[in-house]
């Protein structure tokens, strides 16, 4: 059930875009009577704690003059975090140089490899491993994960 109207979830991504950032992922959970309202924003910087106050109170501000949402709810706003799959081209940039375990088409088959990303270029992704450099259209991307190294 969603509890937020569409109109306002529009209203929302330019609070989110006038700070730099686009919304990742809107989960809502929760009764209609105490709903949670989860954003995921990122963007080419590092969100951190500030930006994500800053945001939660413009959304709170925007939403408390919206009668078709309860009165009494909950709202986070955070990053995806590394155990979110990236979605968006946009979020690559700030990895570069990290390892990805990425599956994409090629010709009709899927792979899976663990990849460096090494440059983003227009739509186009440079990884590389020990064996290979792969340029990977984003489009054929079906999921990519950045993995946690020490």
């Amino acid at each position: 059930m969603k509890f937020i109207p569409k109109n306002i979830i529009q209203e929302i991504e330019k609070i989110v875009q006038k700070h730099n950032f686009f919304l990742i992922d809107l989960i809502e959970r929760g009764n209609v009577n105490n709903p949670v309202f989860e954003f995921y924003i990122d963007g080419t910087e590092i969100v951190t704690i500030e930006n994500c106050a800053q945001i939660s109170r413009e959304i709170r501000n925007l939403l408390e003059t919206e009668s078709s949402v309860s009165e009494k709810y909950r709202i986070d706003v955070s990053s995806p975090g590394v155990d979110r799959p990236l979605k968006f081209i946009e979020q690559y940039h700030k990895h570069i140089g990290r390892k990805f375990e990425l599956k994409f088409k090629l010709e009709n088959q899927t792979k899976k490899i663990t990849v460096d990303l090494v440059s983003v270029l227009d739509n186009k992704l440079n990884f590389k491993n020990a064996n290979e450099d792969y340029l990977i259209d984003f489009d054929t991307i079906m999921s990519a994960k950045v993995l946690i190294t020490f």
